[in-house]
C-alpha cells in the first residue's frame, strides 16, 4: 500500500493542479469558439472535431501531470515496501483519470457546438468516441510509465547486510526516490553536447515565436521570456545546474503548452527535453 501521506498529498496537489487546468481549458476553448465564429463554422463538423481533440488532449495532459505529482510525493515520503508498488500506483492513477474523464466529458458536452454530430454526414465524428480514445491513451501511457518505473526501482535494489536498501536513479524531473528506513538514492543527470544543442535550438524558436504573439490572459510573455533567457545562460555554463535547468525548462513548457500559436515551439522543446529524460504530454 502507498503511505497515507503520499495519497493525501498527491491527491490534494492533483486537485489544485486540475483546477488551474480547468481555467486554462476554458480560455483555450473560448479561443476556439472565437475562431469558429470568424470562419463561420461554429456548428460544423470541423468545430466539433477540434473541440473533441481539445478535450482528448487535455485528459492526456492530466494523466502526465498526475503521474508526475505522484512520483514527487513518493520521493518526499518514501515507501515502506516495493512489493506491488506499481499496482498501487496504477490503481490510484486510474481513479484519478476516471474522475477527471467524467468531469471533462461533462464540460465537453456543455461546450460543444452540438451534442449530436450525426447530422453532419460522413465528415462528422462522435465526440464521445474521440474522447474515449484520449482516455484510453492516457491510461495506457500511465501503465507503461509505471511499469518502467517499478522495474527500474526493482533493478536498482542493493543489499547492505540484512537490510535491503534500494538505490534508485531517476533521469526525469522528479528527483530521487527513497524507500525504507535505511534507503539511499541518487540522481543521474547528464547533459551532452547533442542535448545542449537541441535545447538551445528549441529555446531560440520559443523566443522568436513569443515575439510574434500578443499578450494573453493565460500567458505571461515577460515571465516566459525571462525563463528562456535564464535557461540559455545556464546551459552555456561549463558546469550548469542541471536540476535548476530542468525545472526552468519544464516551467517554460507548462506555460506555453495550452497556447495554440506556440504548439510547434512546445513540441520542439518536448523533443529536446526527451533527450535528458523528461517526458512531456
Amino acid at each position: 500500500m502507498l503511505k497515507e501521506q503520499i495519497v493525501n498529498t498527491a491527491t490534494e496537489q492533483m486537485s489544485l493542479t486540475f483546477e488551474e487546468r480547468n481555467t486554462h481549458l476554458g480560455i483555450e476553448h473560448g479561443r476556439l469558439v472565437s475562431d469558429f465564429v470568424k470562419r463561420g463554422v461554429l456548428h460544423g463538423s470541423f468545430a466539433i472535431q477540434l473541440t473533441a481533440e481539445l478535450y482528448a488532449n487535455e485528459i492526456k495532459i492530466r494523466g502526465e501531470l498526475a503521474l508526475g505529482i505522484l512520483l514527487r510525493a513518493i520521493r518526499a515520503y518514501g515507501v515502506d515496501s516495493l512489493e506491488s508498488l506499481g499496482d498501487h500506483m496504477k490503481a490510484l492513477l486510474r481513479q484519478v483519470i476516471e474522475r477527471e474523464a467524467e468531469t471533462l466529458t461533462q464540460q465537453m458536452h456543455d461546450r460543444a457546438p452540438t451534442k449530436n454530430a450525426g447530422e453532419y454526414g460522413a465528415l462528422s465524428i462522435d465526440i464521445d468516441t474521440q474522447f474515449a480514445t484520449g482516455v484510453d491513451h492516457a491510461m495506457r501511457k500511465i501503465a507503461t510509465e509505471v511499469d518502467l518505473f517499478a522495474a527500474h526501482v526493482s533493478q536498482s535494489q542493493t543489499v547492505n547486510g540484512d537490510v535491503t536498501s534500494p538505490a534508485i536513479h531517476v533521469t526525469g524531473p522528479v528527483g530521487a526516490i527513497l524507500t525504507g528506513d535505511y534507503a539511499s538514492a541518487s540522481v543521474i543527470q547528464n547533459l551532452d553536447s547533442g542535448a545542449k544543442a537541441e535545447i538551445q535550438r528549441a529555446l531560440n524558436v520559443i523566443e522568436a515565436e513569443l515575439s510574434k504573439i500578443q499578450p494573453a490572459q493565460d500567458l505571461n510573455k515577460e515571465e516566459v521570456l525571462e525563463m528562456v533567457q535564464d535557461s540559455k545562460i545556464e546551459i552555456t555554463k561549463d558546469k550548469p545546474n542541471i536540476s535548476k535547468l530542468k525545472a526552468t525548462l519544464v516551467g517554460i513548457a507548462t506555460s506555453i503548452q495550452t497556447t495554440a500559436a506556440l504548439r510547434p515551439a512546445y513540441d520542439g522543446l518536448k523533443g529536446a527535453l526527451g533527450l535528458i529524460g523528461i517526458s512531456l504530454p
